[in-house]
């Protein structure tokens, strides 16, 4: 009789240690028991984060943007292979907002616990975020420390260095302005984005001619997809393009709001 009350003890001190409530990014509480051992990525910034963790082994599926040994890749964020996401038997699947409800829905009536995060508007959520991860996984002591270093690495810089434009070059004209994690970045990295808007905004070529950026910053996967834009209306006569001031960084490295943005930070901190 001591024995299984000792027992049930033990077990409820246990719940009680591992038991976390964490809100989405749709303000829903999940309760996670226990660290998760088998979860979906369906975002590619968020299965970098997870990567930077060291969690790659508890990730058994990905989108198809990304690669993870191990790791099955199911589809995109509007097409996923729904029979195969279920066969994954995922604990957890993460996406990232904003999703498609109908998604979520769907996953969550076949029994899929699905946890949306926000997606970041500034580097410290992107900081934030790793905590967040941290927190859901059980390692929040590696979340810390690997926080504290990317807040190190994007200090902001005090030198000005000039007028900048980041987004594509090819018409529309999709540029980050104000309250997206890219504007946030360049400013640290000590350029003043040429876009007063809010969030992705598509400028006309006027508007771009008459703020007349400094620096292009372009996502692109290679010069070959930039250039030839260059040649034409309103580039070919703004200051960055006459004194060849574009920097050209892989979307994949540019446009994933992830710790990995270091990477990108760095360039454009660095760039003259």
């Amino acid at each position: 009789m001591k024995f299984w009350k000792e027992f049930t003890i033990f077990i409820l001190l246990s719940l009680f240690v591992y038991s976390l409530d964490v809100v989405d990014g749709l303000g829903r509480k999940h309760v996670i028991l226990h660290p998760p051992e088998r979860v979906i990525s369906l975002s590619p910034a968020i299965t970098e984060t997870l990567g930077v963790l060291s969690l790659e082994d508890r990730i058994v599926g990905t989108s198809n943007y990304t690669k993870v040994k191990g790791a099955v890749q199911v589809g995109g964020l509007l097409n996923p292979n729904m029979e195969l996401i279920r066969t994954l038997k995922p604990q957890l699947v993460f996406v990232m907002q904003p999703s498609p409800l109908t998604l979520i829905n769907y996953l969550e009536r076949s029994g899929i616990e699905v946890f949306p995060v926000s997606e970041p508007d500034s580097l410290d959520k992107i900081a934030n975020m790793v905590l967040l991860f941290g927190r859901i996984f059980g390692v929040e002591t590696r979340a810390v420390r690997i926080r504290d270093h990317f807040l190190r690495e994007i200090s902001p810089v005090r030198r000005k260095k000039g007028k900048a434009y980041v987004g594509f070059v090819s018409p529309p004209f999709w540029t980050a302005c104000r309250g997206t994690f890219l504007d946030d970045l360049i400013r640290r990295a000590g350029w003043d984005n040429i876009c007063d808007l809010k969030g992705w905004s598509a400028l006309s070529g006027e508007e771009i001619f008459l703020k007349n950026p400094d620096v292009l910053i372009v996502p692109a996967a290679s010069p070959e997809n930039v250039y030839p834009y260059l040649e034409k209306f309103p580039w070919r006569k703004v200051t960055a393009v006459i004194k060849r001031k574009i920097l050209i960084i892989d979307e994949n490295r540019l446009l994933r709001p992830s710790p990995l943005i270091i990477e990108a930070y760095r360039k454009i901190r660095d760039f003259k």
